[in-house]
């Protein structure tokens, strides 16, 4: 405030008035103040707070031995009271660095500043009264004291015009405009700013940079355009604002312009206005207004003008990757917000295309910036339509997956939603990829839910999609992979299962029948119905390969293993058993006693438990011509019981087995037994002539009486030569041969040959001459010897 001059001038007078120790305590101080001036900023900067501390002990000092009345007394109050203002601005700087909301020493320096000058006011020279004033009253504004301050500036208003100069009235009212700024109180604002323009104001440059403002919050977006158009159109007006008050600050020019590019987006944005953006902008700040001319047209839901700007910000040159990509993905979200999916999903893809065959800049935080922007677009989508996803949005996680393949969470979202849209083989594709980025998650961090939710999750969403596609490649892939990972999975079992089935569906019966197999016999009391279906399909494996031996084996096992189902495994055992045998029978080589013999073994071991009577009649009937080619009697004649033994048994069957019965009886030599058991049965394959002789011989070969039956035959028979032998063996078998010849000799003079012999056998048992010359006499004997 005051010349160097002047306060050499003051000093020397003060020298020749003092002579005591204050002297020198002043005139030191007073050269120190002029060392380090307080009027220039670019100069107090370079004065420390330490250095502050010294020279204001050192004036405080001057100051208290100073006579009140002196009259420099009033410029040492003034440089002093401008010491304290400028060390409150250091204090100041310090507690904000600091974050020290409790420190007090920055107003306490102000309210001391505020007291020297209103103690140094009333002296000071009349043209520097009014700046004194308004340095109060902006201390008071500073120590939250706007009461008091408003009072000075109101107090400089309301004087005489010719009390304070126009300058102090305009700085007054453009204050007064500042703290109604503050406080939204823009129509007094405003007021204010006009009042300042029209006195003499030094710097109009910022009030009407305030008054846009005022225009702008009043709700006259147009008038704030065009007040702030005018002011960055007017190189003259905006160089008040600068230091020297001759070139225009670039700083607030680029301000301004950024605030022209808000206040366009609150009005109808149209190309005139973006190309008066464009030219009122200067170099190096185009395109940061352009962008905020987008973003906020965006925000403020003008998103038809906002792809307008953005098409501008796209031609401007020198546009860097990074910003491309930018302006792609605000794009694509602008269509969205539009309902334009399409649109949207373009704009999207090239975005991320861009990327991939560019890539991105140096700068890491923009990167990063970038792609959570691109993951959010894709993310806020699919949360929009949750319950009903389009393919468009699946396109873009595509997109978004083709350049950021390893986000294990965008590669699981994208899963389900190519679930939901019905993508099969690409949910397939999508949630195998998911397992494996979980798996590998997995392996760093084994105790992280989220991803072995994911892992699991996303292992069962692949077979689904699979299954879903019915592709037998898919789905044995989507199997083979659950397996690989997760061997030990809730579902491991299950899926096992499902793929044996598919070995079994392609025709691989022996890799279909080795899964089942090992499923079935599995421990544990756990998906035992699924394990009753593994041994069935098992055997339906078996069945396929033809291979009744192992049939025969395992249905065995699984009699064993499921007591519930015993009787309908062994009844399949028994039918592989007796296919074997069947098989062994039917070779056009004959088998050996050997093959005879095992085959026997294996059809005895057979199990009948649950066997019906007729499943056991068939199995009999097989055993007893089994046993019959093994010659072992012994099973014949077991296995003919036991048929006999079934109350169902035909009456047919029943003579079949009791034929076996006299077969082994008869081999055996027991011709007594095969006698009996014959003579039971129907033997309806002989006509009644031929049983009675069937049984006569058995009698005969076991020593018992046949008579009955050689009578009885002769009964029967048609044949007279046939009776007439049967006679004969009568007449043989005779103790009185002549008497039984006798009774049957009207029937066996018709056979001389017959009778002639048996006479002879007669006649040499017992010699009776009447008897032979009877019969010689008969016509045709002596034919005959």
């Amino acid at each position: 405030m005051w010349g160097t001059s002047v306060m050499l001038e003051n000093l020397i007078k003060l020298g020749t008035q003092l002579k005591d120790r204050a002297l020198s305590v002043v005139l030191l101080a007073a050269l120190t103040v002029l060392t380090f001036p307080i009027s220039n900023s670019s100069q107090a900067l370079k004065m420390d707070e330490t250095t502050h501390d010294e020279v204001i002990a050192r004036l405080e000092l001057g100051v208290d031995t100073m006579d009140k009345s002196a009259p420099e007394r009033s410029g040492i109050l003034l440089r002093l009271a401008g010491l304290y203002s400028d060390r409150a601005r250091l204090k100041a700087i310090n507690e904000m660095d600091t974050d020290c909301l409790k420190c007090t020493g920055a107003k306490d320096d102000r309210s001391r500043a505020i007291s020297l000058f209103q103690e140094a006011l009333p002296k000071a020279e009349k043209s520097k009264q009014g700046d004194i004033v308004l340095l109060v009253a902006h201390l008071y504004t500073l120590n939250d004291q706007t009461t008091k301050s408003t009072r000075l500036y109101e107090k400089i208003l309301k004087s005489r015009r010719s009390t304070y100069s126009s300058e102090v009235r305009a700085l007054a009212h453009a204050n007064l405009g500042e703290l109604a700024f503050k406080r939204g109180q823009f129509k007094t604002a405003l007021n204010h700013y006009k009042k300042a323009q029209n006195e003499n104001l030094k710097t109009p440059a910022l009030i009407t940079y305030r008054s846009a403002w005022c225009h702008l919050n009043l709700g006259h977006p147009e008038l704030a355009i065009s007040t702030l158009t005018n002011l960055l159109s007017n190189p003259k007006l905006l160089a008040t604002q600068s230091t020297d008050g001759k070139n225009v600050d670039p700083a607030f020019v680029r301000d301004a312009s950024s605030d022209l590019a808000r206040f366009i987006a609150r009005s109808k944005v149209s190309r005139t206005q973006i190309q008066s953006l464009v030219s009122l902008s200067p170099d190096g700040a185009r395109r940061p207004n352009l962008k905020i001319l987008a973003t906020e047209s965006e925000r403020l839901g003008k998103k038809q003008q906002a792809l307008v700007v953005w098409g501008v910000y796209a031609g401007e040159g020198d546009v860097t990757q990074n910003e491309r990509i930018e302006v792609l993905s605000r794009v694509a979200k602008i269509h969205y917000d539009l309902g334009q999916n399409s649109q949207a999903v373009q704009a999207y893809e090239k975005a991320l295309e861009t990327w991939k065959q560019h890539g991105c800049g140096a700068e890491s935080d923009t990167c990063q910036e970038l792609k959570t922007r691109l993951r959010k677009f894709v993310t806020s989508w699919n949360r929009a339509q949750k319950t009903k996803p389009t393919r468009e949005l699946l396109r873009a996680y595509a997109a978004f997956l083709n350049t950021f393949g390893d986000d294990l969470e965008m590669v699981q979202w994208a899963a389900v939603v190519a679930h939901d849209v019905g993508q099969h083989q690409k949910a397939s594709e999508l949630f195998s990829k998911s397992a494996d980025l979980a798996y590998a998650e997995l392996k760093k961090d084994p105790k992280n839910k989220q991803n072995r939710n994911i892992f699991e999750g996303s292992l069962l969403g692949e077979i689904e999609m699979a299954e879903a596609s019915n592709k037998i490649q898919d789905k044995e892939k989507a199997y083979n992979h659950y397996l690989t990972l997760n061997p030990d999975g809730d579902k491991a079992f299950e899926i096992r299962y499902e793929r044996a089935r598919l070995f079994a569906q392609t025709g691989r019966h022996d890799k279909a029948f080795s899964e089942f197999h090992t499923l079935a016999l599995s421990p544990g009391i756990k998906n035992r119905h699924i394990k009753i279906q593994a041994a069935d399909l098992a055997l339906d494996s078996l069945v396929a390969l033809k291979d009744d031996q192992g049939l025969r084996v395992r249905s065995q096992e699984y009699a064993q293993a499921f007591p519930q189902r015993k009787a309908e495994y062994s009844k399949i055992s028994r039918n592989a058993t007796m296919n074997i045998v069947a098989a062994d029978l039917a070779k056009k080589k004959d088998p050996s006693d050997a093959t005879y013999q095992k085959n026997l073994s294996m059809l005895s071991a057979a199990p009948l438990a649950g066997a019906t009577q007729e499943e056991q009649i068939e199995f009999y009937k097989n055993k007893l011509v089994l046993a019959q080619k093994a010659m072992d009697l012994n099973v014949v004649e077991q296995s003919a019981l036991k048929l006999l033994s079934i109350r169902s048994l035909s009456d047919k069957d029943k003579e079949w087995a009791m034929g076996q019965q006299v077969w082994a009886a008869e081999l055996r030599l027991n011709f007594d037994q095969a006698y009996k058991i014959s003579k039971r049965m129907k033997l309806n394959h002989l006509s009644k002539a031929d049983r009675e002789l069937r049984l006569a011989m058995l009698a005969d070969l076991g020593d018992l009486n046949s008579r009955t039956h050689n009578l009885a035959f002769i009964k029967y028979t048609s044949s007279l030569r046939a009776a007439n032998n049967v006679r004969v063996t009568l007449i043989r078998k005779s103790r009185k041969p002549w008497k039984e010849l006798n009774e049957h000799l009207s029937k066996l003079r018709r056979t001389p040959d017959l009778l002639a012999s048996i006479a002879l056998e007669s006649f040499a048992r017992e010699r009776n001459l009447r008897q032979a010359k009877k019969i010689i006499n008969l016509s045709g004997v002596t034919k005959y010897p």
